[in-house]
């Protein structure tokens, strides 16, 4: 056994009482405890998601409710093969319980009654008398065993049936998912054929005043409700009134007649429905009455054209009303006041009355009252509705009121005339009364002008919406009514001025407002226009950022183009260079390049006022200055001797004027103030230039090697006589640095003066100028880049008068410095 809601949550169950009342009788059966909850649970009246309906159930006859219920389907789904019309009216009339995001089910004990009606068949009804055993709780082994519900949901039986108004909506899974379904049968099968293959079904709703029979006393309005199970509101629909199909898109409003109208829908499925129709009528106009007297009777001719004559009633002086059937007498002596009433078969009643007495010789006399609202000069300015009354002082009573409108047809006066289109209106009018007596035409002219004149301004046109000089503005206005009366206009917000033309000059922003009113006092929309007025040119300067005092500047330098327009504001500021095209001046701007410019600007305010040119010669310097260094002094390979002169120089394409910046080796840069001197060592010097405008070169590298040298040391030199030539040979002493590039021979003679007899390149001399018996003395000196070096000791030699060799060997001060032993040898050539 098992409690269960319908709708709802489990906190609607009191779990303390039901625990407590457990606990005291434990010997309590399973299926007492299920109707007791039933019986426990809050119900709550609410269309949320709170408990209305409970229910208990003997799940043991879960079995029986299955094959009933496949009994059933089978049988349902035979009926609607021949007629799907009476699945869908089911569906249609059952009051369905929404759960689950608007997914349908319906009460399964209400649905299956329903088809009971729909299809009278008796296998059907067997199967449903089946179910209905395991539903109602009064069978003798039902499956519900109890149920309780709410008022709100009191269609409710305690088991439901998925059953969702159309395809669109079916197989919902959340719905699916809470198990309030029983899958064993075939009837989601069959709602899959219903779907695909019921046709819709067309309602009918026609909208008017209902009066007797059957009939409508208003204008009527036909419209249609399709249910298409294929798919909501995709069914097509098509109606005939006149024999011809129309589609159906909205509403149709029809007026008096008898009207049969055909209509069908085909649903989304293809599936046709079969035409249905639909009768009414409709009359909404009230008999019309004729009334003829003869002296002290009088005739009452009563017809209707279309529902036809009802009853026709009189009165006579306010007595009880009488069946008209025929000409009625009246006693002599007196006038009566005769009322009557006829009415057509639809409802619609027609009053009246009449006189009837003495002979009547006086016309009667009519007025018409004029109502509206008053414009100026007579005229109208809104809707007006024209009254006629009529009284007879003959006796016989009134007949009736005829007018006519601008020479049309007479019309007998019933309502109040209506006249709400402008225009000039002559309304004749007479009554007539009940013996012929008719009154002489009466004329009135009404006049009416409900429309507002129309007003335009005719301007120039304006570059980007302002002007620049005096502008004048033309009002123009037309009223096809009563006519133009005036024109005004303000200026500003200023006071109102009659007037055609208004001529506006002075700068700013300026609201015009004009309007029109016409002879019928009607004033029209007050109009606008808003005219902006600038003749004034912008304000130009030129603002200069990172340029020196003499206008020069570097690649960083920029100007700006200062506008100002106080009133239409500046639309576009301008430049070129050197005579080129104009180019947009907005923000900062650079000359990324060398040279002077010559700079032209001007401006445009958004009234298409140009101010004047302005110009400016800029220099700009954007290439940075080229420094060099020059070394002086006696080289050797590359190296320096004892010491280096130092010089530098810089050139610059542009401003020029710069400083020259170096470091030796890690020392702290220092600004070049002349040339310097370097001494022995190796020196690694850096240096760069920058110019006046802070354009600075790459630093620049040399390296510069000076070392120490010196001239040569003294040669040792030795002479020898051979064959009257005397020799001299030497050992020479090179420098650590620089090698001896030559050798000066000197020589004196008896003690004279010494002289450069030669310079040779080895270290060998032979002079053959000399003479027997003179003495000769001999020194030699090394020369090298650093010129002459020490000479050496003086060697001395004689050429013999004979034929005797000598050979002199002095080796004197070089001896000790490179330590060589030189001894002097003499000797004979043999």
């Amino acid at each position: 056994m098992v409690a269960s809601e319908t709708v709802g949550w489990t906190s609607n169950f009191d779990y303390g009482l039901i625990v407590a009342g457990l606990q005291g009788n434990l010997e309590t059966s399973t299926r007492d405890i299920a109707t007791a909850l039933v019986d426990q649970v809050n119900l709550v009246d609410s269309l949320d998601h709170t408990t209305q309906c409970m229910a208990a159930y003997d799940l043991g006859k879960v079995d029986e409710l299955v094959t009933a219920m496949n009994d059933y389907v089978d049988r349902l789904r035979v009926l609607w093969s021949a007629d799907s019309s009476g699945l869908v009216d089911a569906r249609l009339m059952d009051d369905g319980l929404t759960l689950f995001f608007d997914r349908d089910t319906l009460d399964l004990h209400q649905f299956i009654g329903r088809t009971w009606w729909t299809y009278d068949d008796d296998l059907l009804k067997a199967s449903i008398e089946a179910l209905w055993d395991l539903l109602e709780p009064s069978s003798v082994s039902p499956m519900v065993m109890a149920s309780r519900h709410t008022p709100c949901a009191d269609f409710c039986h305690g088991m439901s049936i998925y059953f969702p108004l159309d395809a669109n909506d079916f197989y919902h899974d959340q719905y699916f998912a809470s198990g309030v379904s029983v899958s064993a049968v075939g009837w989601a099968d069959l709602l899959v054929d219903y779907y695909a293959g019921s046709a819709p079904a067309t309602f009918i709703d026609i909208e008017g005043v209902v009066g007797n029979s059957g009939w409508y006393i208003s204008n009527v309005t036909v419209s249609f409700t399709v249910y298409d199970p294929a798919r909501m509101g995709a069914a097509y629909l098509n109606y005939s009134l006149d024999g011809v199909w129309h589609p159906y898109t909205s509403g149709i409003t029809l007026a008096d007649g008898l009207y049969e109208i055909e209509y069908y829908s085909v649903g989304y499925n293809g599936k046709v429905e079969a035409v249905q129709s639909w009768s009414f009528s409709v009359d909404t106009a009230a008999p019309t009455v004729q009334v003829l007297v003869d002296d002290l009777r009088f005739t009452l001719n009563a017809t209707d054209s279309l529902s036809g004559m009802y009853l026709m009633s009189y009165r006579v002086d306010g007595g009880p009303w009488n069946h008209y059937t025929g000409p009625v007498d009246l006693p002599e002596g007196n006038t009566y006041l005769v009322e009557y009433r006829a009415e057509d078969e639809a409802g619609n009643v027609r009053l009246g009355n009449f006189t009837v007495g003495d002979e009547d010789s006086i016309a009667p006399v009519s007025s018409m009252e004029v109502s509206g609202t008053a414009g100026d000069a007579g005229w109208y300015t809104g809707t007006v509705t024209v009254t006629l009354s009529a009284t007879d002082s003959g006796g016989s009573g009134l007949e009736g009121i005829y007018y006519r409108v601008n020479g049309g047809n007479w019309t007998k006066y019933t309502v109040p005339v209506t006249l709400s289109s402008d225009g000039t209106y002559a309304i004749e009018y007479q009554a007539r009364d009940n013996f012929g007596n008719v009154e002489e035409v009466r004329t009135r002219m009404v006049l009416l002008d409900a429309s507002k004149p129309l007003i335009d301004a005719a301007l120039p046109s304006a570059d980007g919406g302002w002007y620049n000089s005096a502008v004048r503005i033309d009002l123009t206005a037309e009223d096809a009514g009563s006519g133009v009366a005036v024109i005004q206009y303000r200026l500003d917000g200023g006071a109102w001025v009659n007037g055609t033309a208004v001529n506006i000059s002075d700068e700013g922003t300026h609201v015009l407002e004009y309007c029109a009113t016409d002879v019928a006092g009607n004033s029209g929309d007050v109009m606008n226009v808003t005219v902006r007025m600038d003749a004034t040119a912008p304000q130009i300067s030129l603002l200069l950022f990172g340029f020196n005092s003499e206008l020069w500047g570097n690649g960083t330098a920029a100007f700006e183009l200062d506008v100002s327009d106080d009133v239409s504001g500046v639309a576009m500021a301008f430049y070129r260079v050197d005579g080129g095209e104009w180019e947009d001046c907005s923000g900062m701007i650079t000359l990324n390049a060398t040279g002077a410019f010559f700079l032209e600007f001007y401006a445009v305010d958004n009234a298409n006022n140009t101010a004047a040119v302005i110009n400016a010669t800029l220099s700009v310097d954007v290439t940075p200055p080229v420094s060099s260094i020059d070394v002086g002094g006696l080289e050797y390979q590359g190296l320096f001797l004892n010491s280096a002169d130092v010089s530098a120089a810089m050139t610059d394409q542009g401003v020029g004027n710069g400083t020259i910046w170096f470091r030796l080796d890690d020392g702290d840069w220092t600004e070049w103030n002349g040339s310097f001197t370097l001494g022995v060592g190796t020196f690694s010097m850096a240096y760069y230039a920058v110019d006046v405008l802070g354009n600075e070169e790459d630093v620049r590298t040399m390296n510069i090697t000076v070392v120490a040298a010196s001239v040569p040391g003294p040669s040792i030199l030795a002479a020898e006589v051979i064959d009257g030539t005397i020799h001299l040979i030497w050992a020479a002493q090179d420098s650590a640095v620089l090698p001896t590039t030559s050798f000066k021979v000197y020589r004196s003679v008896n003690g004279g003066g010494a002289v450069l007899i030669a310079t040779v390149t080895g270290t060998s001399y032979s002079d053959r100028d000399v003479e027997p018996g003179a003495e000769y003395t001999y020194h030699v000196v090394a020369v090298n880049m650093l010129g002459d070096g020490v000479a050496s000791a003086a060697v001395a030699a004689e050429v013999p008068e004979t034929g005797i060799n000598v050979m002199v060997l002095v080796i004197i001060g070089i001896i000790a410095i490179i330590g060589v032993a030189v001894g002097v040898l003499f000797f004979r050539r043999r």
